[in-house]
């Protein structure tokens, strides 16, 4: 019997940042980076506030822990590209409608926020919320948003739903010969779908323009991957449908972006689809705002240990410590992001007096003091 080892024609990389990249990168990218974490936590710790005091119906999965990935992935792209998103996406959303709604010349650090991207936060906390002035006139809320014009297909409640959507938006760019990118978020629950594997098989049979953008922050609900899942990394499916596979660390914004912007460019030069596993944690549980420790299905010291090496934490540090920055040029952008998400809880609710006017608490927390 002759035996003879094959090997997959499968280009298969991790991608990690190293200090010399920070020092190589756009400072006005690493603003816009910084700002957006900012205003995605400032925008989901306040959602969650307002669920909690009965503004929002329905369930809230908000995005705290995985602010980096929208952040820093959405940065990579055009404005004119486009995105699908999971129920899990109000990062996604708010980093695709920001990209929109302001010039690649602003500056945060310098500069008040557009009127078009304070509108853009306003529209997208009305939509949650299910007020008229939301993109969907407030009908689509938590988990159903779309915004055209800013290249958002939209998100969507089903597991894996947003996948069979990109991959038709990725086939008609191709069709009609742009260079668009489609970028589709998916978690990692949703690998075990069999719409994936057909959309994967049909973007490697016809080489489309797109990214599916694998989030896995490790937990479907309550369930492990590592249970569920037969490959210990995600993006190892990319070798059976003729794609290249990328892994990268959630919290490393260096990392996310460079991955995209590569990706990005070899697909608009016909280079092949590609699967990205971005490894990242959400603090919160599955829905609303207590931690997972609380069901039992994860460890409290899991999730301190995630909390230490958070984008919030580490990213400004190391920008801090590159000598990029400055202490007030860090606090602008937070302000900047708490100030436009309480024009925004303004825009949205009826307040009853000046005691129930959101306050700033902590860096990064908006908390609202409850009146008598």
């Amino acid at each position: 019997m002759i035996k003879t080892k094959l090997d997959l024609a499968f280009d298969w990389q991790a991608w990690q940042s190293t200090p010399d990249d920070m020092l190589r990168m756009d400072l006005l990218v690493i603003k816009r980076i910084l700002f957006d974490l900012f205003l995605i936590h400032e925008f989901e710790e306040t959602l969650l506030r307002l669920y909690q005091e009965g503004c929002v119906w329905g369930p809230v999965h908000s995005s705290v822990g995985q602010e980096a990935v929208a952040a820093a992935s959405i940065a990579a792209l055009r404005t004119t590209d486009k995105i699908a998103g999971t129920h899990r996406a109000h990062h996604q959303f708010l980093a695709k409608v920001m990209k929109h709604a302001t010039p690649d010349s602003w500056d945060p650090c310098r500069e008040a926020l557009p009127v078009e991207a304070s509108l853009a936060v306003k529209r997208t906390l009305a939509e949650i919320m299910g007020l008229a002035p939301g993109y969907c006139g407030g009908r689509g809320g938590s988990m159903h948003l779309r915004h055209a014009e800013a290249g958002v297909i939209g998100t969507n409640a089903i597991v894996g739903g947003g996948i069979p959507l990109a991959t038709g938006t990725a086939f008609a760019e191709k069709f009609k010969h742009t260079d668009q990118v489609v970028l589709c978020f998916f978690g990692d629950g949703a690998t075990n779908q069999g719409v994936f594997h057909e959309a994967c098989n049909m973007a490697g049979i016809w080489n489309l323009p797109i990214i599916y953008f694998i989030e896995n922050n490790l937990y479907a609900v309550a369930t492990p991957s590592a249970e569920v899942c037969a490959v210990k990394d995600l993006s190892a499916h990319a070798a059976v449908y003729g794609m290249n596979g990328r892994v990268v660390n959630g919290m490393d914004p260096l990392a996310i972006y460079a991955v995209i912007d590569d990706s990005t460019r070899s697909i608009r030069g016909g280079g092949r689809s590609c699967i990205i596993e971005c490894k990242c944690y959400r603090h919160y549980h599955q829905g609303g705002e207590k931690r997972g420790s609380a069901f039992g299905y994860r460890s409290r010291r899991e999730e301190d240990e995630w909390l230490e090496r958070d984008a919030l934490v580490t990213f400004p540090a190391a920008v801090l410590q590159a000598g990029l920055l400055e202490e007030p040029d860090l606090l602008n952008l937070r302000e900047l992001a708490q100030s436009a998400m309480m024009e925004a809880v303004d825009y949205c609710t009826l307040q009853r007096n000046a005691d129930c006017a959101p306050r700033v608490v902590a860096p990064g927390r908006v908390l609202a003091r409850r009146s008598a």
